[in-house]
C-alpha cells in the first residue's frame, strides 16, 4: 500500500511539473501603494496558450491571487504597474495576455488604496491615459478592410473597461487620410458619426495620440 501511494505521488508530481515545463515569472511593486507587491507566474498549457497566476501581497500578508490566460506562440509575461484609474485614486495593474490583432492584449485590475477588494476590469489592448478625453484610455491597433488602423477609446463602466469610441484612419492619397469618428454601441457595433480629411502629418499625430482627433 505504501509503495502504491509513493508511486502515485511521484506520478502526480511528475505530471504537474511536465504541465508547466515552460514557465515565466515577473515581480513588481505597485508604484502608487506602499507595501504592495506583485508576483506573476505564467505557465504554458500548449505551444500557443497558458495560464497566468498573479499573487498580490499587501504588507506581506497572505496574498490575494488573481488569474488570467494568454494566447500567443511568442508570449512574453509583462506587468503594467504605472496605470491608474479613478483620477489617480486607484492603482491599476495590467498583465499581458498576448491577445488581439497586434498581440498587445492586457488584462487589467483596479487596486483601491486600501489594497482590497481588487476589482477585475477585464481584457483590453495595452492602454494609456488619453490626453484629450478626461477619464478615458486609448490605444492604436492595426486593422483590415476600410481602415488601415483604429484608435480605440476605453472607459470604465460598471467596473469593466469598455470601448466607447473609435477613430478609423484610411489613406486617401499620398498626402491625406480620411478620418472617421465612430461610436461603439453596447453590443460592440461601430457606428460612424463624423468624417474629415487630414494631412498625413496631422493624421499621424492623431493616430499616436499627440493631438485631439476631434
Amino acid at each position: 500500500m505504501t509503495t502504491t501511494c509513493l508511486l502515485f505521488f511521484i506520478f502526480v508530481y511528475t505530471t504537474a511539473s511536465a504541465e508547466c515545463a515552460d514557465q515565466q515569472q515577473a515581480n513588481a511593486n505597485l508604484t502608487g501603494l506602499n507595501g504592495v507587491s506583485v508576483r506573476a507566474v505564467a505557465c504554458s498549457e500548449s505551444d500557443t496558450s497558458g495560464d497566468v497566476s498573479i499573487d498580490v501581497f499587501l504588507d506581506r500578508k497572505r496574498p490575494t491571487t488573481l488569474h488570467t490566460d494568454y494566447e500567443s506562440p511568442a508570449y512574453v509575461l509583462t506587468l503594467d504597474t504605472s496605470i491608474t484609474f479613478d483620477d489617480d485614486k486607484s492603482q491599476g495593474l495590467g498583465v499581458s495576455t498576448g491577445k488581439g490583432r497586434d498581440g498587445t492584449g492586457m488584462h487589467y485590475w483596479k487596486v483601491p488604496r486600501t489594497g482590497v477588494p481588487i476589482i477585475d476590469l477585464g481584457d483590453a489592448p495595452a492602454l494609456e491615459p488619453d490626453r484629450f478625453m478626461h477619464g478615458a484610455f486609448s490605444t492604436l491597433v492595426s486593422s483590415t478592410g476600410m481602415y488601415q488602423s483604429i484608435r480605440y477609446f476605453y472607459e470604465i463602466k460598471h467596473d469593466r473597461l469598455v470601448a466607447t469610441q473609435a477613430v478609423g484612419f484610411s489613406p486617401v492619397n499620398a498626402r491625406s487620410y480620411a478620418v472617421t469618428l465612430m461610436e461603439i454601441t453596447y453590443s460592440g457595433e461601430s457606428v460612424a458619426k463624423q468624417k474629415r480629411t487630414l494631412s498625413i502629418e496631422r493624421a499621424n499625430l492623431c493616430m499616436n495620440g499627440k493631438i485631439a482627433c476631434w
